[in-house]
């Protein structure tokens, strides 16, 4: 059983109200419903082999590439836009730069089937192809997370995290209130 994803605007009203259940499935699909998903552009079916994510602060570019490497989808869209655009593809390759929030949406990403890697950002910026914008930052992504000598950065939980702040904040011995006889040193040596 093969689906059908439309990517181009409804027309109809029956369109348009088929196209908003896909995009905005709320819930895990059913069983086999999306096994062997064809998106058609304009007519043509294709098959969306990797993606390219941009993060930002409340707005993510979403770039997706075929087989062939040509580039058959461009997102706008909001958190949870993202996520429920990306639960209506079949499991697919995933590349996003390393950061604070994208250990946050990997994880989602991969519950939902995805492999997803993460890169350090100074090795994706050879794939930037021209002046920067967040849909070449994604299609960057898309590129590098193919590549074969490319590093990858392992998805963090909320507690590797959250470790380096509770070890800062924890590491100080206690003294039962008295001061530490160092800090008077220290602060002689970095203000003279």
């Amino acid at each position: 059983m093969t689906a059908k994803v439309a990517v181009k605007s409804p027309q109809t009203d029956l369109e348009r109200s088929r196209f908003n259940r896909l995009l905005y499935w709320d819930g895990p699909p059913p069983q086999g419903l999306f096994e062997g998903v064809e998106v058609y552009v304009g007519g043509h079916a294709m098959e969306i082999r990797t993606i390219g994510i941009d993060l930002g602060k409340t707005v993510f570019h979403l770039v997706a590439v075929d087989a062939r490497g040509e580039v058959v989808a461009r997102k706008k869209c909001s958190r949870t836009q993202l996520l429920r655009f990306t639960l209506n593809l079949p499991a697919c390759l995933i590349g996003m730069e390393a950061c604070a929030g994208s250990h946050l949406r990997g994880r989602a990403l991969r519950e939902q089937g995805h492999d997803v890697r993460l890169m350090p950002a100074q090795y994706v910026k050879p794939y930037v192809k021209t002046n920067k914008n967040d849909f070449i930052d994604a299609e960057a992504c898309s590129e590098a997370v193919v590549r074969s000598t490319m590093r990858f950065v392992p998805i963090k939980t909320d507690h590797q995290l959250a470790a380096p702040g509770a070890r800062a904040v924890g590491s100080a011995p206690d003294r039962g209130g008295q001061p530490d006889p160092r800090d008077a040193a220290r602060a002689r040596h970095h203000y003279p």
